[in-house]
Parts: structure tokens; C-alpha cells; sequence
């Protein structure tokens, strides 16, 4: 019996989505169905623009410090809690999108999930800029993303 329940809830998931990653929409899904979901990723950006802003401020004032002095290592632990704490919140945020995607999934009966090209970051778009910009950052946030969410759905369906 519960065999051919497995095999009745196989048989009936057969909904197909497209998946792609983008910095500002981290996860936008179509299926063939119809349906969408889009989850922006507007707090993910902040959190970003204040690491950034507060490290170099920290950055500035450790630089007007004597090197291993008492203010430049109280500065150094502030630095890295900073660090520690923006990064912490990144990941909690990662793992709350990657969420709502999978409860939807779920929801919607989702057997298959086509993902976008995650390399294609730079197309159409002046290479000096990404040379310094963020371009490579956000490659490597996409990664983390793909193999969170694949770790997740494989948990989900086992």
C-alpha cells in the first residue's frame, strides 16, 4: 500500500519550472502551468551596502592606528564582528529564500527545476566594470544559492 501511494504521488508530479538567479530578484521561477514566483532580495543588497560602508570606515581609522596597538586590535575585533555578524545575517537571508522557493515548489507539485545559466554574468555589458565590480561576487552567490537549494529539494524528496 504505501508503494503505490509512492508511485500515485510520482505519477502526479510532472510540473516543469524554469529557475534563474539575478542580484536584484534572487529567485524567479516560471512553469509551464503558468505559474510564478518572484523573491527579491532588496535586504540582501542592504546588507551588503553596510558591510561594505562600515568595514571601510573601520578600515580608515585601523590605517591611522600604530600597527598591533591596543585602539588598532579593539578596532580589529570590531572589524571582524562586523564581519562575522553581516555574514551570519547573509546566510540566514540565503537560507529564507531558498526556503520560500522549496515550500512552493512543494506546493505546486514541482518535479523538475530547469536552472538559468549562472555563468553568463558579464553579457553584454563592459568587462572593466566587472574586472573590479561585483560581477564575480555575484557568481559565487549564485553558486551558493544552487547548491543550497539542491541540497534542500534532495532532502525534501527523500
Amino acid at each position: 500500500m504505501k508503494m503505490a501511494s509512492n508511485l500515485l504521488k510520482k505519477s502526479i508530479l510532472t510540473t516543469i519550472v524554469v529557475l534563474d538567479l539575478v542580484e536584484i530578484h534572487s529567485i524567479t521561477v516560471f512553469g509551464e502551468d503558468g505559474s510564478a514566483i518572484i523573491i527579491t532580495s532588496q535586504y540582501l543588497r542592504n546588507i551588503n551596502r553596510y558591510k561594505i560602508k562600515e568595514t571601510a570606515k573601520l578600515s580608515k581609522l585601523m590605517s591611522h592606528c600604530k600597527k598591533y596597538s591596543k585602539r588598532w586590535f579593539r578596532l580589529r575585533r570590531a572589524k571582524h564582528k562586523l564581519l562575522n555578524k553581516t555574514n551570519n545575517q547573509i546566510r540566514y537571508f540565503n537560507h529564507k529564500i531558498t526556503r520560500a522557493f522549496v515550500n512552493w515548489a512543494v506546493a505546486h507539485n514541482i518535479s523538475k527545476v530547469y536552472v538559468g545559466d549562472v555563468e553568463v554574468v558579464e553579457c553584454n555589458t563592459r568587462k572593466k566594470k566587472h574586472i573590479y565590480g561585483d560581477g564575480i561576487k555575484v557568481v559565487v552567490l549564485r553558486r551558493e544559492l544552487l547548491s543550497y537549494i539542491y541540497m534542500v529539494i534532495r532532502i525534501s524528496n527523500e
